[in-house]
């Protein structure tokens, strides 16, 4: 079966099988192992807790939660079937029903298809080391092997691509988080599949899907250009920000990339419903890059993350700015205070171990959020301006792709 539908879905994209694919039937125990497998393979451990540290410092992991099994749970648990870049091997779960077999079987073997033309490692880049490129090489993958998998019971392409759209991104995107689990690492795993899908889509719509397979010459590196195909297409690349000096007394330990949709699913996760979704969006809509950074001190139960945005221009700088109060009262507790800063208008704010601090210089915001006892008010209100300092004058503007030297 599996090699009629690869002929089939070989047939359907244009792209010819230039050698058989190896395929495995597991149980689900033998899934998950894989899984797990693959995870060591791929990700070294000490990203992985760098990542788990970051996530618990945004408060998107309860502390008694771990990202890596929280991860390995999900895709576990929700896993029908995949493609192994480096095995070069297909899996499917044993006791799949057999009404679903054929689509995983399309969507899992077009990837196979992906890394035979394309290779999957060359298309994900340094996605690896930058969140949003990830996301973005992900959305071109996932977005075009769902759009396959839809089409192919018809066994042609579809002449009305944002129809597929329509009947699948939406029920994804709607789908709940399980309970005790942060929104945004629920939605981290579906917008691959939903924003994929539609940017796909749109560039199909726009230009056919010849020019769907055209997109792996030259990849989406960001996820403003998924969430707003016309800027992929008319070559809107973002701007990237280098790494700013050491803060004095302080050891990174993460930087990253967060890119457009994490900004929007962050201030969503933070603001609750404070803030309606489409003003979460307009927000983040201006985004043209940013660098994130965790520090920690030694010796001490205090850390840092320090956020520089780059926007495409100062109004939409300000509008980000504009939600700084709402975000201290978050972060802090406190009442925020709004004054003139060095480079123009800030929000700081204060609690029992927290501080919180936004700056808008120009087209430049810089966020501070500090967590931790053991240092004075004033002290402490000093080293949060001076981190915006750092970030505001210590930062250099590159164009993609400008891979970092180290994750």
């Amino acid at each position: 079966m599996s090699d009629r539908v690869a002929a089939e879905v070989a047939a359907l994209r244009g792209l010819p099988l230039l050698h058989p694919v190896e395929r495995r039937v597991e149980g689900r125990a033998g899934l998950r192992l894989r899984l797990e497998q693959m995870t060591k393979e791929e990700v070294a451990p000490d990203l992985l807790e760098a990542a788990d540290r970051l996530l618990h410092r945004l408060r998107l992991l309860r502390p008694d939660q771990r990202y890596e099994q929280v991860m390995l749970k999900l895709l576990g648990d929700e896993i029908a079937g995949f493609y192994d870049p480096r095995a070069k091997t297909f899996f499917i779960l044993s006791d799949m029903p057999e009404s679903a077999q054929a689509g995983i079987m399309a969507h899992e073997l077009h990837h196979a298809l992906q890394d035979q033309h394309f290779g999957i490692e060359r298309v994900r880049g340094y996605g690896d080391r930058v969140q949003d490129v990830g996301l973005a090489t992900s959305a071109l993958l996932e977005g075009d092997a769902l759009a396959t998998m839809l089409m192919h019971p018809s066994g042609e392409l579809s002449a009305s691509p944002l129809l597929l759209d329509k009947l699948m991104a939406a029920s994804i995107q709607a789908a709940s988080a399980p309970d005790g689990l942060s929104e945004t690492i629920w939605q981290s795993l579906l917008f691959p599949y939903a924003g994929g899908l539609s940017f796909v889509t749109a560039v199909a719509d726009a230009q056919g899907w010849e020019a769907v397979t055209q997109l792996y010459a030259s990849p989406p590196q960001s996820t403003e250009q998924i969430l707003h195909p016309e800027r992929y297409l008319d070559r809107d690349e973002p701007t990237w920000l280098e790494h700013p000096r050491p803060l004095p007394g302080a050891e990174r330990y993460a930087v990253d990339v967060m890119g457009e949709w994490m900004v929007r699913s962050l201030l969503g996760e933070w603001l609750g419903a404070s803030v309606a979704p489409a003003a979460v969006s307009r927000a983040a809509a201006g985004w043209d890059g940013d660098r994130l950074s965790g520090w920690r001190f030694a010796g001490s139960d205090r850390e840092l993350v320090t956020w520089l945005l780059v926007w495409d221009s100062e109004e939409e700088a300000e509008a980000f700015a504009r939600l700084g109060p709402l975000l201290a009262t978050w972060w802090t507790g406190g009442a925020p205070v709004s004054s003139d800063g060095p480079h123009g208008g800030s929000v700081t704010a204060g609690g029992a171990c927290s501080a919180f601090r936004l700056e808008r210089w120009g087209d430049l915001t810089a966020l501070v959020l500090d967590e931790g006892c053991g240092i004075a008010s004033k002290a402490r209100g000093a080293e949060l301006a001076r981190a915006s300092e750092v970030m505001l004058c210590g930062t250099e503007r590159l164009r993609y792709p400008a891979a970092p030297d180290r994750p």
